[in-house]
């Protein structure tokens, strides 16, 4: 029985490695820093869980209920993303794919979006998006190897 030998591409590994761990570090970034609401009907707030964002796309897990948030066959969403508790970032996308999906014992209903580039906030959603992949790139975890002192 002959084998084929398997050629190991250590750059696209070392590619695949950064990219999980840049998501992993998106995520644990949004879950903390950014409350994210999509808005729903005249004026309520649903809270969602931003999962992906990229210049021209997010994705985001919206709870699970009997009774939708809002007509699912609306397919254009005005998102906000909280940097503070009275101060925001209004984004418009277009719902392109919708899923039911379990995490964590939870069922979720993932939304797959197109973000709006033609909104006023769109430059800055874009710089926000930039920022956080640079962010991404670049931060550390504390290990807690160095004391802190706060004077």
């Amino acid at each position: 029985m002959s084998r084929t030998p398997t050629v190991i591409d250590f750059q696209e590994a070392r590619e695949q490695r950064q990219e999980a761990q840049r998501r992993l570090a998106e995520r644990v970034f949004m879950q903390t820093a950014v409350s994210a609401f999509c808005v729903v009907g005249e004026n309520s707030l649903k809270q969602i869980e931003l999962v992906d964002l990229s210049d021209t796309g997010c994705g985001f897990l919206l709870v699970h209920s009997d009774e939708p948030a809002w007509d699912y066959q609306k397919r254009e969403l005005s998102l906000r993303l909280y940097f503070s508790q009275d101060q925001y970032l209004e984004i418009g996308v277009r719902v392109q794919n919708m899923a039911d999906t379990i995490k964590q014992g939870s069922r979720f209903v993932r939304f797959g979006c197109e973000v709006d580039q033609s909104l006023t906030s769109y430059v800055t959603y874009q710089a926000f998006v930039n920022f956080l992949h640079l962010y991404c790139m670049s931060a550390k975890k504390d290990n807690g190897d160095t004391n802190l002192y706060f004077v």
